[in-house]
């Protein structure tokens, strides 16, 4: 919001907006955008199960990936000072995620996923997050680009690790870093 707040961003048009992200190159977009269809597909079929425990994990999981993975290699998407495309999707992608996942998170996180709605969409109360249509899953997004974001999410995670173990910052640079 602060971003969108200082580029005078708005999204007027939710179709639109879901359409720009989901046409996006990026690579980091088309992971979230995955991800997101995946958590809310599970989600789905774990509250349809009552398995509620496994459904609060995966919120909880997403976040974890959306805040430390796809915001923070983004930033210099935002902060761009012109406006390209690249800058537009990484905007129109974040509004998608974040509406929907207020949409899966609601029954959750009530008055949370309520304020962050209201902010993002500018909704009054008559268009409440939990008067909206539960999302559903259409998963059409490709897998193999997915399977290799995870790939390098664990490689990134095994290498902090191994420099935690050895007390090196993680903005040390290395000299060298083998793979194997």
């Amino acid at each position: 919001v602060t971003y969108a707040n200082i580029d005078k961003r708005e999204s007027n048009n939710k179709e639109e907006t879901k359409y720009i992200a989901h046409s996006s190159k990026n690579r980091l977009d088309i992971r979230i955008l995955w991800e997101l269809e995946t958590i809310t597909k599970t989600i789905d079929d774990d509250l349809s199960n009552y398995d509620i425990t496994h459904a609060s994990r995966q919120i909880s999981s997403f976040l974890e990936n959306l805040t430390n993975w796809y915001i923070r290699r983004s930033r210099r998407r935002f902060w761009k000072s012109d406006s390209d495309e690249d800058k537009a999707s990484a905007y129109a992608t974040l509004y998608t995620v974040l509406t929907q996942f207020c949409l899966i998170a609601a029954p959750f996180m009530p008055i949370v996923t309520e304020y962050i709605w209201r902010i993002l969409t500018r909704e009054d109360i008559s268009n409440s997050v939990h008067l909206q249509n539960y999302p559903l899953s259409s998963l059409s997004i490709d897998t193999t680009l997915a399977d290799a974001m995870s790939n390098a999410q664990t490689i990134v995670r095994m290498w902090l690790a191994s420099r935690g173990k050895k007390n090196i910052r993680v903005r040390q640079p290395l000299s060298t870093l083998v793979l194997g």
